[in-house]
């Protein structure tokens, strides 16, 4: 249940942004932090309350790397291993095509159906598994899911994403933050900024990679009402290297 866009600059910037959505009753998310170990780049991640894992990050090579629920038509399916172990280890990889080679090796029985998106300044792949194959996916603009069936929801967010990219000849931060924060419609579980009875939307994830190689985290998460509470921001900085 997660709500992903993206958006490049002129001079080969880029920023991706991420709502989180998650039952009410998960653990609250912990602060994201720098893993500088020594076992690959050093990486800027969140931090799930529960498994210690993360959703979404970035590496000090400009690769952001972000996992989301995948709920086909057949229903969510289950896994025994967290999937928040994806994101972490996919980022020890200095470049996107080390990282692309990995990605097979998570498509098991072992995690339930989820959604990944690599991305770089020079591009970006994603795919789908749904318990049963892996399928490269064009990365949509933007990408949607929700445990109720992700074309529930996809329809009418990316519905608000073009009509604002229309009144504003494009997206620049600010309409993009604006999209992150919409509550537009009539039902809020197709908000973007999203509300049920069981779930929510509890953080907002931003990433920033400058053209000169610079990264930065921000995560905001939210109260139980929506409200956005303070942030806290992680970099790390440049050059990326060549």
């Amino acid at each position: 249940m997660c709500s992903l866009s993206l958006i490049r600059s002129a001079n080969g910037g880029l920023r991706v942004v991420m709502n989180r959505d998650e039952q009410r009753s998960r653990e609250a998310e912990g602060l994201p932090y720098v893993r500088n170990d020594g076992h690959g780049p050093a990486a800027l991640l969140t931090r799930d309350g529960r498994s210690g894992g993360a959703w979404v990050g970035v590496n000090a090579g400009g690769l952001v790397a972000a996992l989301l629920n995948h709920t086909p038509l057949s229903g969510p399916g289950s896994g025994q291993r967290s999937r928040g172990d994806i994101v972490p280890a996919l980022l020890r990889h200095q470049r996107r095509s080390d990282a692309t080679a990995q990605v097979a090796s998570y498509a098991t029985s072992s995690y339930a159906p989820w959604s990944l998106v690599l991305i770089d300044a020079n591009g970006q792949q994603s795919w789908r598994w749904n318990g049963s194959q892996l399928v490269p996916h064009p990365l949509p603009d933007p990408w949607c899911s929700s445990g109720l069936g992700d074309h529930l929801v996809d329809g009418p967010r990316r519905a608000l994403w073009h009509s604002m990219a229309a009144h504003h000849g494009g997206m620049d931060a600010s309409s993009q933050d604006r999209w992150h924060h919409s509550r537009d419609g009539n039902d809020p579980s197709a908000w973007v900024l999203m509300a049920r009875d069981d779930a929510r939307t509890v953080s907002i994830t931003t990433i920033e990679v400058s053209a000169e190689g610079g990264v930065s985290l921000s995560h905001q998460p939210c109260d139980v009402h929506g409200g956005l509470l303070p942030s806290h921001t992680i970099a790390e900085p440049g050059p990326r290297p060549g």
